[in-house]
């Protein structure tokens, strides 16, 4: 064989071993996608929050809703009050969060003003338990102040570019950075549940009482709004009625917003029809 069809033999030979390599390094071996870890609870809630037997949310939507022509629940919609009818997941059902999966009708009170020169870091947050309405853990959504100004507001937020935010500073078209309001909703359940697991998140600070019985605070360094950042587990529900108080205050950040939903003990979410 001559010199030049050797070199010829050895050029395809080193082509042929380049070619190969090539091709085994482009293929990728496929690896399993791991699940996103489950958030777990961050506290429980162990003490009781059922409404007492005398003003229970029941007695209280008969209260606020007395005398008027029409007492039904799209009559109190209309009217006066936000009444959510809770829908209980399926055995199989997904854990993806739609805007249902949220409560987003709410009765809003506010905003009270606040001087943040008299709240100086670390107290700052403590504005949180300031009572801007007296009884506010009781807060129907049909009280009456003393400024004419602020009155309740049915607030709907269906149409937040967010699924669940209650968008605050929308509401008030930014007028506010230091201020506060209630919001004040009423789930509607055909039977008694418990084990719960409360899903929330805010911007600023925030205080939820359920049946009259305070069953979450956040107090901490103000953050950036998004749903499940705060999880309390062992909440409970009657049948009937069940009251729900949210107190939220601004930081002064540049958003303002609170998010509510809840899910099942084995963390399947529930949905919020509104009445």
């Amino acid at each position: 064989m001559s010199v030049k069809m050797t070199k010829y033999a050895v050029l395809l030979l080193c082509s042929g071993i380049l070619c190969l390599i090539g091709c085994r390094s482009g293929i990728m071996e496929e690896k399993p996608i791991a699940p996103p870890p489950v958030k777990q609870p961050e506290k429980e809630f162990s003490g009781k929050h059922e409404a007492a037997a005398t003003g229970s949310p029941l007695e209280t939507l008969a209260k606020v809703t007395s005398g008027m022509p029409d007492n039904s629940a799209a009559g109190i919609n209309a009217k006066c009050l936000n009444v959510n009818k809770l829908i209980v997941p399926e055995t199989g059902t997904g854990r993806f969060l739609s805007s249902d999966c949220f409560v987003t009708r709410w009765n809003i009170l506010g905003p009270f003003i606040y001087d943040p020169e008299n709240n100086k870091n670390p107290e700052f947050a403590e504005i949180v338990h300031e009572p801007f309405m007296q009884e506010e853990k009781d807060l129907t959504g049909a009280e009456k102040t003393a400024n004419p100004n602020i009155g309740w507001q049915l607030a709907r937020f269906e149409s937040s570019k967010y699924p669940g935010e209650i968008d605050l500073r929308k509401l008030f078209k930014n007028q506010v950075r230091y201020a506060a309001v209630y919001a004040v909703t009423y789930l509607e359940c055909a039977g008694p549940m418990s084990g719960l697991i409360l899903y929330t998140g805010s911007s600023g600070f925030l205080k939820i009482w359920i049946n009259h019985k305070l069953v979450h605070t956040y107090n901490q360094a103000v953050r950036e709004g998004k749903w499940d950042q705060d999880a309390v587990k062992g909440i409970k529900l009657q049948q009937g009625f069940n009251q729900i108080v949210v107190k939220s205050v601004s930081g002064g950040g540049e958003n303002w917003n609170f998010y509510f939903r809840l899910a099942s003990e084995n963390d399947l979410p529930l949905k919020f029809q509104p009445e």
